[in-house]
């Protein structure tokens, strides 16, 4: 197994799994593992609060997952901008790995998955002696058996060669089975480049699992050295209790109040609804998803520019030059290095069905390719 100590005196190594209670002893503890029984997710919610987040993402995300909320372990990190980064997986697997890190003697600090390791904004490739770990961004993640890297490259959004961090203990002269893999990090032993990858990985986004039931109990404060900061925080809250008791019953009453006044509309405006657990976020989530339906019919400029936008933005190394609309339709004048990346911007689009596209000449300017899109919306059938 891989190990790496970071810190003032850095090391890193190979030990046998009886070996690594003693290497860790005494050190804050993070295991890595693999993605496989994962997925991830990236949204906005319109809370900040901690109780309020935990209790609205499994709605949240109730209709990207297959399978029964029941049984699932959700898990996040807030970003800037009120966006969470979330890390689904079956608790029955979580207590599995549980068990097996315990069964070593290890009590970890972090519980992260491997593409927590990798930067978010670089397509980055992980390979492991008989397995791989592919991603790009952070909810597009792909991983498996190292025979089907091949397939899994083409299925990679991004047009750019991914990043290589080589963790092969064996065979690592054999060239891997695809031919559009950059090179690699680094050709040293693999202990060394498994400490690099440790040492710089983005901690203001990784999700760690150990979270809710599984969160790790604080360490006890030592009453003798903090005993004088707490005798004074003890005064203050005795002789301010019973005031904010008060002004805290109040307020509770209010909101039980307004809570049930809340749920009794958003059943009313969706009487469809399986269950209501936080009415304020689903009500929102249900009006964005209303928006989202409604651009998608919408003939106008701002609904054929949210319709086709997010397309637009994964544009990769093309540049759109200029943007216009006249008479429901959409200009879009680009220049890009490649004609391939035109291809797919145009495949990207038709498959949205909501637009049609039409080509015009690409011409080469100045070791450049030039063209022009026009984007018109498809109007609903039914009207």
């Amino acid at each position: 197994m891989l190990w790496c100590r970071t810190g003032a005196t850095p090391a890193a190594g190979i030990a046998e799994p009886d070996q690594l209670a003693s290497l860790v002893a005494g050190t804050r503890l993070t295991v890595v593992l693999p993605c496989l029984h994962l997925s991830f997710h990236t949204l906005t919610l319109p809370t900040r609060s901690e109780r309020r987040i935990r209790e609205s993402l499994p709605y949240a995300l109730e209709e990207e997952l297959a399978g029964e909320l029941e049984g699932q372990h959700f898990a996040y990190q807030k970003v800037a901008g009120g966006v969470v980064h979330a890390a689904v997986i079956r608790q029955a697997v979580l207590d599995r790995y549980q068990q097996r890190i315990q069964a070593l003697g290890l009590r970890p600090d972090q519980l992260l998955s491997e593409n927590d390791l990798v930067a978010v904004d670089q397509t980055t490739l992980i390979v492991h002696d008989d397995y791989f770990m592919l991603s790009h961004g952070t909810t597009e993640v792909l991983c498996g058996s190292l025979a089907r890297l091949a397939d899994s490259m083409a299925l990679s959004a991004d047009s750019q060669s991914p990043y290589l961090w080589d963790l092969r203990q064996s065979d690592r002269s054999m060239p891997l089975p695809v031919k559009t893999v950059g090179q690699t990090a680094q050709t040293d032993l693999v202990q060394s480049v498994f400490s690099q990858l440790v040492a710089t990985y983005p901690q203001a986004t990784a999700v760690n699992l150990l979270q809710g039931e599984y969160a790790v109990a604080e360490d006890q404060v030592n009453w003798h050295y903090y005993r004088y900061a707490a005798a004074a925080a003890l005064c203050v809250f005795v002789v301010g209790f019973a005031q904010l008791w008060m002004e805290n019953h109040t307020l509770q009453q209010r909101g039980q109040f307004l809570t049930a006044q809340i749920e009794q509309v958003y059943r009313t405006t969706f009487p469809q609804a399986r269950r209501v657990e936080d009415p304020r976020v689903q009500m929102q989530q249900q009006l964005q998803r209303i928006q989202s339906a409604a651009a998608a019919r919408s003939t106008d400029f701002i609904g054929l520019l949210a319709n086709t936008g997010e397309v637009l933005q994964r544009f990769g190394k093309g540049r759109i030059t200029r943007l216009s609309f006249q008479q429901g339709q959409l200009r879009v004048e680009l220049r890009t290095p490649t004609q391939q990346i035109i291809q797919r911007l145009i495949t990207a689009l038709e498959a949205l069905h909501t637009v049609t596209v039409t080509v015009a000449p690409i011409r080469q300017q100045q070791q450049q390719y030039v063209t022009t899109l026009l984007l018109r919306a498809v109007k609903d059938k039914a009207t």
